[in-house]
C-alpha cells in the first residue's frame, strides 16, 4: 500500500475495534517475521492473542483473526426446525458486504465485514442453503452487543429474491467519528515511518502542504500531533492493540492513552 495515498486508508474509518486490533498487529515486525518462518502453530499464535496465524499482508477487509479472548462479534448459526416458516432462508451466495469462508478443522467459519462491524459466524455442519436458520448466543456480558450484531447481520442473511431490488439502490452514508479518523491517521503515519518518511513529510500527507508551510515549527502543535500519532501507533503495534479487545472498551473506534 502506498502510504501517501490517503484514499487507500478510507476503509479504516468503517472498522470496528476487533478489526482495528488486527490492523495494528499485522504491522508488528516480529509478527511478520514469525509468520514468514512458522507453520500455523497454535502455541505461537497464542502469544499474539490469536488462535491461528493470519497473513499480515492482508488487511481487515478480507481477514480478521480469531482472538483468544471472548468477543461479541463471534456468532453461531444452526439449522432451524423445518416447521419454522421464516421470511428468510440461509443463502451464502446472497450475502452482502465483504466475506470470506474458512475451514477451521471442525467447522466452517464465515467472516463478514459489514458497514459498521466485522462478524465471525460459526456455521453448523448441518446448515443448508435455502433452509431456515437460527442464531445461537450465550447469555453473558456480551448479550446486548451480540443482539445488536445479529440485527446488523440479518440484513446480510437474506435470500436471493429479497436481495434483488427493482428500484435503484441508494448509497449509504456513515457518520465519521473523531476516533476513527485518529486510527486512520495513526496507521498512515506508522506506514510513513516504515517507509522512511520524515515527520514533516508525514504532516504534509496528513494535513496538507499549505498548512505545513504556514504552521510547521520544531516545537509547534502540528509537529506535536505527528509525534503523538507515531508514538500512539507504536504503542498499539507493540501489544497495545489488546486494549481494543477488552470488555470495558467503550467506543467503536477506541481510544488508547
Amino acid at each position: 500500500m502506498d502510504w501517501k495515498a490517503t484514499a487507500a486508508y478510507l476503509y479504516i474509518l468503517r472498522l470496528d475495534r476487533y478489526a482495528l486490533a488486527w490492523e495494528y498487529l499485522r504491522r508488528n515486525p516480529d509478527y511478520r517475521e514469525q509468520w514468514k518462518h512458522s507453520i500455523n502453530c497454535l502455541d505461537i499464535a497464542k502469544r499474539w492473542g490469536c488462535t491461528t496465524f493470519e497473513n499480515p499482508y492482508i488487511d481487515a477487509r478480507n481477514v480478521c483473526p480469531q482472538w483468544i479472548v471472548d468477543t461479541p462479534n463471534q456468532l453461531h448459526i444452526i439449522p432451524a426446525s423445518q416447521d419454522d416458516h421464516s421470511d428468510h432462508s440461509f443463502s451464502l451466495w446472497a450475502l452482502g458486504g465483504s466475506r470470506s469462508l474458512l475451514h477451521r478443522g471442525t467447522h466452517m467459519q464465515l467472516h463478514i465485514q459489514c458497514p459498521s462491524s466485522s462478524i465471525h459466524v460459526r456455521l453448523d455442519p448441518n446448515i443448508e442453503e435455502g433452509r431456515p436458520y437460527a442464531f445461537v448466543m450465550r447469555a453473558d456480558r456480551w448479550l446486548s452487543e451480540r443482539m445488536r450484531l445479529i440485527s446488523d447481520a440479518v440484513g446480510h442473511f437474506i435470500d436471493v429474491q429479497s436481495a434483488k431490488q427493482s428500484a435503484p439502490q441508494i448509497a449509504q452514508t456513515f457518520p465519521l467519528s473523531r476516533t476513527a479518523l485518529i486510527h486512520a491517521r495513526t496507521l498512515q503515519a506508522l506506514d510513513g515511518v516504515h517507509a522512511g518518511a520524515s515527520q514533516r513529510d508525514i504532516a504534509i500527507v496528513l494535513f496538507g502542504d499549505h498548512r505545513v508551510q504556514s504552521d510547521w515549527t520544531s516545537d509547534g502543535e502540528l509537529r506535536a500531533q505527528v509525534r503523538y500519532l507515531i508514538r500512539r501507533g507504536k504503542v498499539c503495534v507493540n501489544g497495545g492493540y489488546r486494549a481494543l479487545l477488552r470488555p470495558d472498551h467503550r467506543t467503536q473506534g477506541g481510544t488508547l492513552s
